[in-house]
């Protein structure tokens, strides 16, 4: 082997055939014959054997297995279990904290029963729109959530201080047709209250399949107008639909 470097008792003990390894800590890549590998803490990557370019830092963080190679483990008694992986602590660590943005390329998360499922899209938006009517202009932010090819938006209430008579949504704001599915028309309700009073109004979302145009289908209450003063909401207030 050669340009090895060895801190500690019985670090690299074993290395023959190896280069550019690099070893801090008692009994660390104790048993290493491979290249690149760097171990940081008392006993770390003693499991190594002809995997390369593994990384590890802290006491006895490690491998699973002495032929992986570019895997990193990070903790005390870390132990990534796969070639091209990433082990942040060990199976006691239940958080992991950050101030910072992530960014990756994809995601799988446990589902029900433990099986990892693949998540290849994820994105918040803010949809901002305008009510009118009644020489009233009401703005309104509906924030939106794509994950993977399940859309959810949710629709909050708003106050009104006149009747606000014929109400259409204007386009001043429109989805972009990643959150759109093509013909899809969800239904809600519109719900205006005032102490015991409701009344009932429906409100049609749909997408004609123009790509960046959505549409809301105006409703009335009592015949022909949201009575003013009013708190106006939806009912449900939380809606989603699967991508087509």
């Amino acid at each position: 082997g050669g340009n090895n470097t060895a801190v500690g008792y019985g670090a690299l003990m074993t290395v023959t055939s190896g280069f550019d390894n690099t070893a801090l800590g008692c009994g660390t890549l104790v048993g290493c014959m491979g290249n690149y590998n760097t171990g940081c803490g008392s006993n770390a990557l003693t499991s190594v054997t002809s995997g390369s370019g593994n990384t590890s830092i802290g006491y006895q963080s490690n491998v699973s297995s002495g032929t992986l190679t570019n895997a990193t483990a990070i903790g005390y008694q870390a132990s990534v279990a796969a070639s091209n992986a990433i082990q942040l602590g060990n199976t006691s660590v239940t958080a992991v904290n950050t101030s910072g943005t992530i960014t990756a390329s994809g995601l799988r998360l446990p589902t029900t029963g433990g099986t990892a499922t693949s998540l290849t899209y994820y994105e918040e938006y803010s949809w901002v729109t305008t009510l009118t009517g009644g020489g009233q202009t009401v703005n309104i932010t509906y924030p939106i959530v794509r994950v993977g090819s399940v859309v959810t938006i949710t629709l909050p209430g708003f106050g009104t201080s006149g009747a606000l008579s014929t109400v259409a949504i204007l386009a001043s704001g429109v989805i972009p047709a990643r959150f759109l599915r093509s013909g899809h028309a969800p239904y809600q309700f519109m719900m205006c209250q005032s102490g015991s009073t409701t009344q009932i109004g429906n409100l049609g979302l749909y997408n004609p399949g123009g790509g960046t145009v959505f549409v809301y289908c105006y409703g009335t209450v009592n015949g022909s107008q949201f009575p003013g003063g009013y708190t106006v909401g939806f009912f449900p207030n939380v809606i989603s639909w699967t991508l087509n």
